[in-house]
């Protein structure tokens, strides 16, 4: 299916017919949808991305960059210079992870195309395991169950005034290892 905007039913989209064959061919390992737009990864590391792309939340880059309505109908490719290994959709926003550990963001106005994040170095944060988007805020996980927010999600320690970062142990606020995490909008929840 596609947009299917005013209606509670799946509508199938004629349009899709290079998703249509990339789905027959077994090869989708995870499909998202945040806000109007979708994207699928597919398990040779490519990301397909559909809807509407308003602030660049899809990293194909901009049509003129003005509040109209800019959408794909069709499945475009988001080029990154890394096999994508995870991908995370947001209110108007996504977050690719590469094959290395590496995170990249796009959308909210601010990156069109996917660009890495920089991890202050004295964060010791090391290799993005998982990553999450809300409503104009987000996390990436380590697979030392550190969590790296910031946006203004979870009231738990301070934010580093000159990244905007906060640092938080996963142990510790969650009891234990994180084994799902969810954000939507304003809102959080662990898995332990």
């Amino acid at each position: 299916t596609g947009y299917n905007r005013g209606s509670t039913i799946p509508v199938k989209v004629e349009q899709l017919s290079y998703f249509k064959e990339v789905m027959d061919s077994g090869k989708v390992k995870k499909i998202d949808a945040a806000d109007d737009f979708t994207a699928v990864l597919t398990e040779g590391g490519e990301v397909l991305v559909w809807g509407k792309n308003d602030q660049g939340q899809m990293g194909i880059g901009s049509g003129d960059g003005m509040d109209i309505i800019e959408s794909e109908k069709e499945p475009a490719k988001v080029e990154l210079d890394a096999k994508i290994a995870d991908f995370y959709c947001g209110q108007n926003s996504m977050i690719l992870l590469d094959d290395e550990g590496r995170a990249y963001r796009c959308g909210i106005k601010l990156d069109y195309t996917p660009r890495l994040m920089e991890i202050p170095e004295d964060y010791a944060f090391g290799k993005v395991a998982k990553a999450y988007c809300g409503n104009k805020h987000y996390a990436l996980i380590n697979e030392e169950n550190k969590i790296l927010t910031w946006g203004g999600v979870m009231s738990h320690g301070t934010v580093d005034p000159s990244s905007g970062y906060k640092l938080l142990d996963g142990n510790e606020i969650f009891g234990g290892k994180i084994l799902d995490f969810s954000m939507r909008y304003v809102v959080a929840g662990a898995l332990v």
